[in-house]
């Protein structure tokens, strides 16, 4: 079954590689790496909104790195994607008592997700997004990303927490 996953995996890492970069072929360097703009952090945290909100999670994974998935979702969650991108999404909001609570969001709740900022220094890619969710819920959470080499390229990835 891991070996059907990681194929799996790997297809949609090549179909879904270099979606919504903006540099069109000029690659800029630094130090031998790529570095990525605000434009490219922008496109991946649309492509992967946008893949949540259509409940299309299979393309939502990959825009993360080949490897954290591997680690995270198959040896740790047992394939459980929805908590895998949940606990991504996971975030803090204030209920109607004024309690600071921790949320991880069931995916098929979130109805809207806002890009307010992002970071694209290098080697600290980043955005900051506010997700909605269909019982009233709105909170902030960092994206945090990896420039990754994914099919021998070094791609812009969505990263996480290991644990």
């Amino acid at each position: 079954m891991r070996i059907v996953w990681i194929f799996f995996m790997a297809i949609a890492l090549v179909a879904c590689n270099g979606q919504g970069t903006t540099n069109k072929g000029k690659i800029v360097t630094i130090n031998g790496k790529r570095q990525f703009n605000d434009k490219d952090v922008e496109a991946l945290v649309k492509n992967f909104g946008d893949a949540i909100l259509a409940r299309d999670y299979q393309k939502a994974l990959s825009y993360f790195a080949p490897e954290y998935v591997s680690l995270q979702l198959g040896d740790f969650l047992e394939g459980r994607v929805n908590q895998f991108i949940g606990e991504y999404l996971w975030g803090q909001y204030t209920d109607s008592y004024g309690n600071t609570k921790g949320i991880s969001p069931n995916l098929d709740s979130i109805i809207a997700i806002k890009l307010l900022s992002v970071s694209s220094e290098p080697d600290n890619y980043s955005a900051c997004v506010e997700i909605q969710l269909d019982n009233g819920i709105k909170y902030t959470t960092e994206l945090s990303m990896s420039v990754e080499f994914v099919n021998s390229v070094e791609t812009l990835t969505l990263y996480g927490a290991f644990g």
